[in-house]
């Protein structure tokens, strides 16, 4: 049994030593149980100007490590589908992806990740973390319910960035036409991992990781949105149907107690940039003029008075732009567009949720984003009444 970990890197100096022996030390966790595993840790690192990769190397460890540096890297996407090519000209049996940035990760990561997919028969895990209710915006807003609308599967993470999969899903993602995309080379990978995953039928699990802290990511958000976007738009293009399963272990609502809202005022001045767009940029063809009236309309309030107070104008409005866009046609232009026009709505929607989830306890949070994507996959049974998505 051939085991391979990738910690796709950039300019990860502060943490790629300490992820490198904790990966190593869970490695050597999980032999314990399985002694005839071989095992090679992966650093693919983005050209980073900090010497990562030099750091990684030097890091002393029990398994092999192997250093790729991509001299034009793209970003991790292009890192991903690099790892990816290696596991299968290698005859890698399992694969993990963990993102480089983590300093909660523990060594039983290794093995909860692993053993779905080595006795379980699964080709695909992804984590159930604990994360901050001012957190993960793409993924509750936007990646999980249009998963579970498009799919009905239960994927509460499904950009979630610590993966493991089989070499026949790392064959899926290596041998993508989509693969030269630039937002999915970019941040729009995990999304294009979770839904070309769900395209192969092979058996879907959540393990839960418990809680996951890494570098701030909300600087980024408006830069790492429309790539997301494009992502699914393109990828969900693609994935004709499935009839795979999803398991999903029972857990307590994944929302951290903590009403630690460090980026409030950066959110308040973000709210009103993208308030200031939409009010004066002209109607885009995908948005139904009245329910994007509404949707601003609403938005416009300081703080939401409840947590479904955009809940209904933001799946009317995904619900357009969904129907519009998703097509097997569409071209990487049309995704870009349809990202960066979708982008303003977002930032309202994510800034307002977490001004009421300050007032509200974990179990509100968590109700609030699950009744949304169940609401969008209602809207969205005429886009599901196509073939290619029973």
């Amino acid at each position: 049994m051939k085991i391979a970990v990738c910690l796709p890197s950039f300019n990860e100096a502060d943490n790629i030593q300490n992820i490198t022996k904790v990966i190593d030390q869970g490695l050597s966790l999980f032999s314990a149980t399985h002694p005839d595993m071989y095992a090679e840790i992966i650093n693919v690192d983005s050209n980073s100007s900090d010497g990562t990769a030099n750091l990684f190397l030097e890091t002393k460890t029990k398994y092999p490590k192997r250093s790729i540096v991509i001299n034009k890297a793209a970003g991790k996407g292009k890192n991903i589908f690099e790892f990816c090519s290696y596991a299968v000209s290698h005859n890698i049996d399992f694969c993990l992806t963990i993102d480089s940035d983590i300093t909660s990760i523990a060594p039983e990561w290794v093995t909860i990740l692993l053993t779905p997919l080595v006795e379980k028969g699964a080709t695909y895990v992804t984590p159930i973390y604990e994360r901050s209710r001012f957190e993960s915006s793409s993924t509750n807003h936007f990646a999980f319910p249009l998963i579970y609308a498009l799919y009905g599967k239960i994927i509460r993470q499904p950009i979630a960035g610590d993966f493991s999969f089989t070499r026949q899903v790392a064959q899926a993602f290596a041998s993508s036409d989509l693969r030269t995309n630039e937002s999915i080379q970019r941040y729009g990978i995990d999304v294009f991992m979770t839904i070309t995953a769900i395209g192969t039928r092979g058996t879907i699990a959540q393990v839960d990781l418990q809680k996951k802290i890494h570098a701030p990511s909300f600087n980024k958000l408006e830069y790492m949105f429309p790539q997301i976007a494009a992502s699914l738009l393109l990828t969900a293009s693609s994935v004709l149907f499935s009839k795979n399963i999803v398991k999903k272990k029972k857990t307590k609502a994944n929302i951290l107690p903590s009403l630690n809202f460090a980026h409030k005022e950066s959110a308040k001045a973000m709210r009103e940039n993208a308030l200031t767009i939409l009010k004066s940029s002209r109607n885009n063809d995908w948005a139904n003029t009245r329910l994007a009236s509404k949707f601003l309309t609403i938005a416009e309030r300081e703080i939401a008075t409840n947590g479904s107070s955009l809940l209904i104008p933001w799946t009317d409005l995904l619900s357009c732009w969904i129907e519009y866009f998703l097509k097997p046609s569409l071209t990487t232009k049309e995704a870009e567009r349809a990202g960066n026009e979708l982008l303003p709505f977002f930032v309202l929607r994510a800034t307002n949720f977490w001004f009421w989830a300050e007032t509200v306890d974990v179990e509100s949070v968590e109700l609030a984003i699950t009744k949304q994507a169940k609401i969008l996959r209602e809207k969205l049974s005429k886009v599901r009444s196509n073939a290619r998505y029973k």
